[in-house]
C-alpha cells in the first residue's frame, strides 16, 4: 500500500471521527445546557413562590398583630380613631421593614370603611362591592388572597376584631409585589408583574398607570427594556410559556398568579442574565470539544509525520507530553464540575422545606432536611432497605386530601398527585411527638432521559393548629347564635299569647251574647223557632273564626326549615290577622298594596320578620302618642327582574337617627326592660341574610295621607327572585 492510499485513508478515518465525535459531544452539551437552564428557571419559579408565600404569611402576620392592638379595639368600640397612631405604624412598617408601601384599613361589622392610610377617605360602605367582606362579616374568619381591585393587585389579609367574644370590625392589611421585585434584583434577577386583561375595565384608579397590550403593570418601577423585549417577543406567547425561553441572552421564566378558587389574576415574568448563570459544566464540554478536535488533529499530524519520517521519533514524545498536558487539563475541568454540584447540594440542603428526588417509587435523592427527619426515625440504611420511599411515613388521618398510600388508582402517588393537579395534596408526618403536616407539590422532568419528579413538602403545621383554633371559636359563635334563636322565639311567643287575647275576645265576647240572649228569651217566653238557628249560625260562625285564628298561630310557630313554594302577600295577609285584633282595639289603620309574587323559601321565617315589625310600629305608634287619627301602617310589595321589596311604614314619629346604625344589634333595645329584649330585629336581620341571602334596613320617611305628611320608621326588606324551577 502507497503513501498516499494511506494517507486517504487516514484522512477518511480522522473525518468520520470528528463527525461522530464533535455530533455525540454536541449533542450532550445541548442535553446539559437544557438541564442546567431547566434546573435555573425551576429554581427561579420556586424562589418566587417561596417568596410570595412568605408575602402572604407575613401580611396575615401584621393584620393578626393589629387585631389584637387594645388600642384599636378601643377605637372601634368608641368609633373614634387616632389617625397618628395608625399613620405611624404605617410609617414605621416602611421603616423597619422591606415593605415599603403597606396599605391599613379598618371596617365596622356593616362593612363600612373608617380608616384608609393610602387616602384621606371614609365613611362608604364596601359591603355590597366587595365579596370578600361579605364573607369575613358573614363567618366571622379570617382571609388571606391575592386579589385585583381598582387600585392594583395586592396581598390582602383580613382579620377579624373581636371585644371579647363580640365581633365589632375587621383590620385588612394591603401590601404589594414590589418587595419581592427588590429581593430579586439583590441576586441579578428582573421581574415584571402583570394583571391579566379582562381586569383592565375595573382598575379605574390604577396606581402605576401603565400598561403593556391592555396588561397592567403591577411594579411601581420597571426597566423600559424588559417592555420592549415583552412586546417584540409576542406578549400573548410569553405570559403562556410552559418551561423557559431564552431572549435576547436572557433566560425568560412565566409563573401565574392565582387568586380564591384558583382564577389566572396575572403573570409574573423573571429575566435572568445567563451571563450570570452559573456555567462551569456547559464550558468544561465546550472546551472538551475542542480539546477532542485538537488531540484527533495532533494525532494525525504525529501519525503522517511518523509515515514520513521515522528517525523523527522526539516529534512524538512531545505530542505524547502536549496530550498529557491537555489530560490533565480535562481532569481539571471534571473536578470544576464536581465543585459545582457540590455547591448545588449546599443550596439544596440550605432549603427548610423538604425537597426530595423521587420516582415514585424510591427516593433517587433529597436534602438535609429530608435526611434529618428520617435519621429521627431510623437508621437511613435501614430506611433505604425497608422503605425507599418517604410516603411510607405517611399517616392516615382520614381526611381525602391528605395522602398514606404508595399506590392510588394503579398509580403510585407522584403521578397520581401530577395528574390531580386542581386538588391541594397534603400528608401527615410523625416525629418528635408530634403530628406534622405538609402541602406537597410536584414537578416532573427528565434527567438521564429518566422521568423522575422533584418533591417539595411545606411544613404547614402552624397554618392547620390556627385553622382549628378558628373552627372552635367558630362552633363558640355558633351555640350563642341558637340561644340567641331560642330567646327570640320565647320573646316572640309572649307577643303570640297577647295577639291571641286580642283575637279570640270579640269571638268569644259575641258567642257570650248570644248564649245570654237566647236564655232570656227563654225565661221571658219570647223564644221563636228560628231563634235557636240563628244563634248556632252566630256560635258556629264565631267559633270558626276561632279556629282559623288556631291555624294561623299554628303556621306561625311551624318549624318549617324545608323550603316551600308559596305566594309573599298570602302570608302578608296571614301575618296581619294574627295582629288585626290589636290594631284594631287601637285603633291603627294599616293599607296593603300587594302582588301576586310566586317564591321559594321559608314562609313561617318570613311571617316571623314582617310580625316582629309589625309589632314595633304598633309599639311606636303608642309610645309616641300618636293622635288616634293619624295611626297608620302602610305594607308596599313590588319587584323588579332581579329583587323582591317589601316596606313597612309607619307614622309612629321615625327613629333616632343616632341609633339607626345599632337597631340590628343583639340585645340592644329602646324599650324598657320589661318589654323588650331586644333579639327581634336582630334575628330579623339574622333570617333575611341567612335564609333568604336577602338584606333588611330602616330609613325614616313620609307617609302621605289626605294632604298631611307623617313621619315614622320604613322597614325595607329585600329578596333575590328565587322560583322553585330556578332551585332545582
Amino acid at each position: 500500500m502507497n503513501k498516499k492510499t494511506i494517507y486517504a485513508t487516514t484522512l477518511i478515518v480522522l473525518i468520520i471521527i470528528l463527525t461522530y465525535g464533535y455530533s455525540d459531544i454536541k449533542k450532550r452539551f445541548e442535553i446539559i445546557e437544557h438541564e442546567k437552564y431547566t434546573i435555573v428557571s425551576d429554581s427561579l419559579a420556586q424562589r418566587v413562590q417561596n417568596l410570595i408565600s412568605d408575602k402572604q404569611s407575613s401580611t396575615l402576620a401584621i393584620a393578626l398583630t393589629l387585631s389584637q392592638n387594645s388600642e384599636l379595639v378601643n377605637s372601634l368600640k368608641k368609633h373614634t380613631f387616632d389617625t397618628i397612631s395608625l399613620d405611624k405604624i404605617a410609617t414605621d412598617l416602611k421603616k423597619m421593614t422591606d415593605y415599603k408601601n403597606v396599605w391599613i384599613q379598618i371596617l365596622d361589622t356593616t362593612g363600612t370603611s373608617l380608616y384608609r392610610s393610602w387616602i384621606d377617605k371614609k365613611g362608604d360602605n364596601v359591603y355590597n362591592i366587595r365579596a370578600d367582606v361579605r364573607e369575613v362579616i358573614k363567618t366571622k374568619q379570617l382571609n388571606n388572597t391575592i386579589s385585583v381591585g381598582i387600585f392594583t393587585m395586592t396581598f390582602k389579609s383580613m382579620v377579624p376584631i373581636f371585644d371579647g367574644e363580640h365581633f365589632i370590625g375587621i383590620v385588612e392589611i394591603i401590601t404589594h409585589f414590589n418587595s419581592i421585585a427588590k429581593r430579586l434584583e439583590l441576586d441579578d434577577i428582573q421581574s415584571v408583574v402583570l394583571v391579566d386583561k379582562k381586569f383592565k375595565s375595573q382598575l379605574t384608579h390604577s396606581i402605576t398607570n401603565t400598561f403593556i397590550n391592555d396588561y397592567y403593570v403591577a411594579l411601581f418601577e420597571i426597566n423600559p427594556k424588559y417592555t420592549r423585549l415583552l412586546l417584540e417577543n409576542n406578549l400573548e406567547r410569553i405570559i403562556n410559556l410552559q418551561e423557559y425561553e431564552i431572549l435576547d441572552n436572557y433566560l425568560v421564566k412565566t409563573l401565574h398568579i392565582k387568586g380564591i378558587d384558583n382564577e389566572l389574576l396575572g403573570y409574573y415574568i423573571l429575566f435572568k442574565d445567563i451571563d450570570t448563570i452559573e456555567k462551569t459544566d456547559i464550558k468544561s464540554f465546550k472546551l472538551l470539544l475542542v480539546m477532542f478536535i485538537i488531540v484527533l488533529i495532533l494525532s494525525f499530524t504525529i501519525f503522517i509525520f511518523l509515515l514520513r519520517n521515522y528517525e523523527k521519533s522526539k516529534i512524538i514524545t512531545s505530542n505524547l507530553e502536549l496530550q498529557n498536558k491537555l489530560n490533565t487539563q480535562l481532569n481539571e475541568q471534571l473536578l470544576l464540575i464536581s465543585d459545582e454540584k457540590t455547591l448545588n447540594r449546599n443550596i439544596l440542603d440550605a432549603q427548610s422545606n423538604l425537597v426530595i428526588l423521587s420516582d415514585g417509587e424510591a427516593l433517587i435523592d433529597a436534602n438535609k432536611a429530608t435526611f434529618d427527619i428520617i435519621i429521627k426515625k431510623e437508621s437511613i440504611d435501614g430506611f433505604l432497605k425497608a422503605r425507599k420511599c418517604i410516603c411510607d411515613y405517611f399517616i392516615d388521618i382520614g381526611e381525602k386530601e391528605y395522602l398514606y398510600r404508595k399506590y392510588i388508582d394503579n398509580k403510585n402517588w407522584l403521578e397520581y398527585i401530577f395528574q390531580n393537579q386542581d386538588t391541594q395534596f397534603k400528608a401527615v408526618i410523625e416525629y418528635d411527638n408530634i403530628l406534622h403536616h405538609f402541602k406537597i407539590r410536584v414537578k416532573p422532568f427528565v434527567y438521564h432521559e429518566k422521568d423522575i419528579f422533584i418533591v417539595t413538602l411545606d411544613d404547614i403545621t402552624h397554618e392547620i393548629e390556627i385553622a382549628e383554633a378558628l373552627k372552635i371559636e367558630i362552633e363558640e359563635g355558633r351555640k350563642k347564635d341558637l340561644l340567641l334563636q331560642q330567646q327570640s322565639r320565647l320573646a316572640a311567643l309572649g307577643e303570640m299569647i297577647g295577639n291571641i287575647a286580642h283575637q279570640w275576645r270579640q269571638p268569644l265576647s259575641a258567642i257570650t251574647s248570644s248564649i245570654s240572649g237566647l236564655k232570656v228569651k227563654q225565661e221571658f217566653g219570647l223564644l221563636e223557632a228560628d231563634d235557636i238557628e240563628q244563634t248556632s249560625a252566630d256560635i258556629l260562625r264565631s267559633a270558626n273564626f276561632l279556629s282559623k285564628t288556631i291555624d294561623d298561630f299554628r303556621n306561625f310557630f311551624k318549624k318549617d326549615k324545608q323550603k316551600n313554594e308559596f305566594i309573599i302577600s298570602d302570608v302578608i295577609n296571614e301575618t296581619y290577622n294574627i295582629i288585626k285584633a290589636s290594631y284594631q282595639n287601637h285603633l291603627i289603620e294599616i293599607q296593603l298594596n300587594l302582588k301576586q309574587i310566586p317564591y321559594y323559601g321559608y314562609p313561617g321565617e318570613l311571617s316571623q320578620v314582617l310580625l316582629n315589625i309589625l309589632n314595633n310600629a304598633k309599639e311606636a305608634i303608642l309610645s309616641n302618642k300618636i293622635d288616634e287619627s293619624s295611626r297608620f301602617v302602610e305594607i308596599t310589595l313590588s319587584s323588579n327582574e332581579s329583587n323582591i321589596q317589601i316596606s313597612i311604614k309607619d307614622s309612629g314619629g321615625g327613629i333616632n337617627e343616632d341609633i339607626i346604625p345599632k337597631i340590628f344589634d343583639p340585645y340592644f333595645t329602646t324599650k324598657h326592660q320589661t318589654q323588650g329584649t331586644g333579639l327581634g330585629l336582630y334575628m330579623s336581620n339574622q333570617i333575611i341574610k341567612n335564609s333568604f341571602n336577602g338584606t333588611i334596613y330602616v330609613t325614616n320617611d313620609i307617609i302621605k295621607r289626605d294632604n298631611k305628611e307623617f313621619k315614622g320608621a320604613n322597614f325595607i326588606i329585600e329578596l333575590p327572585i328565587q322560583t322553585k324551577d330556578e332551585n332545582v
